[in-house]
């Protein structure tokens, strides 16, 4: 949903010192479903948290909470 709001992202970092961070809490599809039904996948978190940057908005990830996944593969694409 935040991909919307770039234009009026971009206009707001402009005007102060504007941070957005992301929790990535898993890897596992199936553990998402169950814990953060209503939040987006691993990949869509990752394409947003790109076009952001790509946008010149400082944008941050936080490995928090981590749920059951394969940390290695999740820090990975944190990365």
């Amino acid at each position: 949903m935040i991909a919307r709001d770039v234009p009026k992202l971009v206009e707001l970092s402009r005007q102060t010192d504007l941070r957005v961070s992301f929790s990535l809490t898993t890897d596992r599809e199936d553990v998402r479903r169950l814990y953060e039904p209503h939040c987006a996948a691993l990949d869509e978190r990752i394409a947003a948290i790109r076009l952001l940057r790509d946008n010149g908005i400082r944008t941050f990830a936080t490995l928090a909470p981590l749920l059951p996944c394969e940390p290695e593969h999740l820090a990975r694409a944190a990365l």
